[in-house]
């Protein structure tokens, strides 16, 4: 959506925690660059053991609340899809590697949001404040209690900033 953003007439952009703005330190970014694409190779070449997706869920959701049947059926949900899941990974960490310092630097003039989950790292935060101070009429939003996963478990959250921001605009 960035990057479309840049090309694209677009009215308004909402982001609910883009894997390209997850730090104001680059080389937070080409650090997570690479442990995408060591998870990517993992499911890939293990697609059907737990370990990789569990690794997965560590990495973008740290902060969770540890339940074995939780992690079984996010691990289960995942394998479904686990090429799907390495590819998608594979792909945010080559863009990471590729773009680093775009990302750190990114702004938009277009009017729009982010949302991120509270429990999410401090370093996207300040990342997301860092966007709102730089971008004319962006707004940041956070989801309490939620981390990664905010899309699945805040939906009313996420909407609700969604129409607050598009009602400032």
């Amino acid at each position: 959506a960035m990057h479309l953003s840049e090309e694209l007439p677009l009215q308004n952009l909402f982001l609910i925690e883009p894997a390209a703005l997850l730090s104001v330190n680059e080389e937070d970014l080409l650090q997570r660059s690479q442990t995408y694409l060591q998870l990517a190779d993992a499911v890939m070449s293990n697609p059907h053991a737990d370990e990789p997706y569990l690794a997965f869920l560590d990495v973008v959701s740290p902060a969770r609340k540890r339940h074995t049947d939780a992690d079984k059926l996010a691990i289960s949900r995942l394998k479904q899809r686990g090429s799907g899941l390495a590819e998608g990974v594979r792909a945010a960490g080559l863009s990471l590697s590729e773009n680093a310092r775009h990302y750190v630097y990114w702004r938009t003039d277009i009017p729009g949001c982010s949302v991120v989950g509270g429990l999410t790292a401090e370093c996207v935060h300040q990342r997301h404040q860092q966007l709102g101070k730089d971008s004319a009429d962006w707004h940041y939003s956070v989801a309490p209690a939620a981390d990664h996963s905010l899309i699945y478990t805040r939906p009313r959250i996420i909407a609700r900033a969604m129409n607050e921001a598009a009602g400032h605009i």
